[in-house]
């Protein structure tokens, strides 16, 4: 590798290190987890980089630790709750992140990715596009899927929600 990509590497470390490091956690709850996809994601982008330049560097960094979380997923499912096992429900007085969290839970997979990346690491739609290697108007079909499946859970929950009554 020669100076300059390496500088290069250096740059776009300092500007994607927190974003990158956000969307893993997110993905992952182990400590331990979160820090080798971390480490094999910029590993991987390394190698990548001394051989080309990504057009993309956000979007294909994002791209290697979607697929490193869903790789080391599969590798710990025998450790997850069968899907049988319920959601626990949040307390008897719960407060709007409590809610929050537990309404995503209840996403699909597809869903909750999507909007993950679009309202916590405020991903763009081709961004998400380019990352899950899906087209735009999937991303807008499950993010619109996703909004109105949080909104009815947050309804039953007995929340007023700002987002209006449509009929």
């Amino acid at each position: 590798m020669s100076f300059k990509q390496r500088q290069q590497f250096d740059e776009i470390y300092a500007q994607h290190k927190n974003l990158v490091a956000t969307f893993i956690r997110l993905r992952l709850s182990r400590s331990a987890d979160q820090d080798e996809v971390f480490q094999d994601t910029w590993i991987d982008f390394f190698h990548t980089l001394a051989k080309e330049t990504p057009k993309y560097p956000r979007s294909y960094l994002l791209k290697i630790a979607y697929r490193k979380t869903l790789k080391m997923n599969q590798e710990q499912r025998l450790n997850l709750l069968p899907l049988s096992t319920p959601m626990v429900a949040p307390k008897e007085n719960p407060d709007l992140r409590e809610l929050m969290d537990h309404a995503l839970s209840q996403l699909t997979p597809e869903r909750r990715d999507v909007f993950v990346m679009k309202h916590k690491l405020n991903l763009n739609y081709e961004e998400i596009s380019l990352v899950l290697d899906i087209p735009t108007g999937t991303v807008a079909s499950r993010l619109h899927g996703a909004i109105k499946d949080l909104r009815t859970a947050l309804i039953r929950s007995g929340l007023e929600t700002s987002f209006g009554d449509r009929k």
